[in-house]
């Protein structure tokens, strides 16, 4: 598996009443950042789990913890930080 940085965005939402000029004069969308072992790049998304236990220890199964699946379309870069 690869040790991977995605930058991605996601929607954002505005706290309380506004004008509707100003909601589209200053609404965007959030650029987030993920860091994680890349499971999956398949069914146009990509699966990255931060925590994964029970890969080395034998008659283990292994287990993973805090998964993500992001789509494709709303990656904006990827990088990947180590091989494994």
């Amino acid at each position: 598996m690869k040790l991977v940085l995605i930058e991605w965005l996601d929607s954002h939402a505005g706290n309380g009443w506004h004008r509707l000029e100003d909601i589209e004069k200053n609404g965007e969308t959030a650029r987030c950042r993920s860091v994680g072992w890349l499971l999956s790049e398949s069914g146009g998304r990509k699966v990255i789990v931060p925590h994964i236990s029970g890969e080395k220890n034998k008659g283990t199964i292994p287990c993973g913890s805090g998964d993500l699946s992001i789509p494709d379309r709303a990656i904006v870069k990827m990088r990947v930080l180590q091989r494994h």
